[in-house]
């Protein structure tokens, strides 16, 4: 019998650390896998391959963890933390035009300073291993928006497997073509739209970035990736080698890297890998 694993078995044994809730029927995450493994996957002898070294050890001290349909439906189901009272800025949920033949996508959107314009606006992707929303989310985001003084818009995207790619990323889309068709209404600055996300989050502000330049509807001066899926050949982080929106950030010092985001309007951050570079150095 062969162990080897195809790229989506490794993924599937290897995710679920930080998932969060949502309220999807077990039935229709278990047609959605029946689908996804339906298709062909090239198999990987030595699935750890995949793997950046420096991230082996930590790794392969993670317990045996198979993420099953049911398994999703129970992340998916876990209480929501509530926002945080007043004072802090309250969430307004919005509904926004999806792409075309899709449902309208719901956005977060939280404000410390309504009454001011110009702001810059960071678009966020919530993390949760590209199949969970996240249980901490509109708490954070009122943390962003009055730590950085900036409005934050973040994207409720539709979830794999139900929704295969590019759906997810269309929907990112439609909310960055939204929040730059409507600066005056929130109150921001086109000029300075960021995009970012921690984890899953960061992997989808990426491909946003790339679509965004490749389509040249919306400028985007600025892109935070918190720890994201995304490769780092030879070490060097290629977002800082192609000296395209370069801050890349692998590791949790979320609130200087928001701030940095928030304050940032344009030209380059030299920050591969660093938490500690300043705008212009």
């Amino acid at each position: 019998m062969s162990n080897q694993l195809t790229r989506r078995d490794f993924a599937i044994h290897t995710a679920g650390f930080g998932l969060a809730m949502g309220l999807t029927p077990a039935a229709t995450l278990a047609e959605a896998e029946q689908a996804s493994r339906s298709e062909t996957s090239p198999a990987v002898a030595d699935p750890y391959s995949l793997v950046e070294l420096e991230l082996l050890p930590t790794l392969k001290q993670f317990p045996a963890f198979d993420l099953s349909a049911e398994m999703v439906v129970k992340f998916r189901q876990l209480p929501v933390m509530p926002p945080l009272p007043d004072p802090a800025p309250q969430p307004v949920e919005r509904h926004v035009p999806g792409p075309p033949g899709t449902p309208k996508v719901r956005l977060w959107v939280v404000d410390a300073a309504p009454s001011e314009e110009g702001k810059p606006v960071l678009l966020h992707m919530h993390g949760g291993s590209l199949m969970m929303p996240d249980p901490m989310l509109l708490s954070r985001l009122q943390g962003i928006a009055t730590d950085c003084h900036c409005v934050v818009v973040s994207v409720d995207y539709r979830l794999a497997p139900e929704t295969r790619y590019p759906g997810s990323l269309e929907d990112n889309y439609a909310a960055l073509k939204w929040v730059h068709a409507h600066a005056a209404e929130l109150g921001i600055d086109r000029s300075k739209i960021a995009v970012g996300g921690a984890s899953a989050g960061g992997g989808h502000a990426a491909s946003l970035a790339i679509h965004a330049r490749d389509r040249n509807e919306v400028p985007i001066v600025f892109q935070l990736l918190i720890y994201p899926p995304a490769g780092r050949p030879n070490g060097q982080h290629p977002s800082s080698a192609a000296r395209h929106w370069p801050l890349y950030v692998d590791c949790e010092c979320q609130s200087f890297c928001l701030e940095l985001a928030a304050r940032c309007s344009s030209g380059f951050v030299q920050g591969a890998g660093s938490c500690r570079t300043r705008p212009g150095s």
